[in-house]
C-alpha cells in the first residue's frame, strides 16, 4: 500500500473506520490490518480507491520472449581501438 497522494492520506480515517486521520497513521493502519485481516483490509482500501496489493494475490506471469529481426554474426573486431583511461 502506498499513500503517495494527498487524497490517499485523507482516506485513512475511512479506511481504518476512525473519526479522524491519526497523526501517526501507519501504526493505526497496521493495527487495523491485524484486527480485520489482510484480505478484508485490501478490499476496503480498493473500495476507497487506494493503491493496495496483497502478496501472493496473483501468480507470476510467464515471460514473453520476442525475437526481433534475424540473427546475424557479430561484426569483426579488426580495426577497433580501445583506450583504457
Amino acid at each position: 500500500m502506498t499513500l503517495a497522494r494527498p487524497d490517499d492520506v485523507d482516506a485513512v480515517a475511512a479506511l481504518i473506520e476512525s473519526e479522524e486521520v491519526p497523526r501517526d497513521y501507519w501504526p493505526a493502519i497496521e493495527q487495523y490490518v491485524r484486527q480485520r485481516g489482510v484480505v478484508a483490509f485490501a478490499g476496503r482500501a480498493r473500495l476507497l480507491g487506494l493503491p493496495v496489493g496483497v502478496l501472493g494475490e496473483t501468480g507470476a506471469a510467464a515471460p514473453v520472449v520476442r525475437q526481433i529481426g534475424a540473427r546475424v554474426p557479430p561484426p569483426p573486431l579488426t580495426g577497433l581501438f580501445v583506450a583504457d583511461l
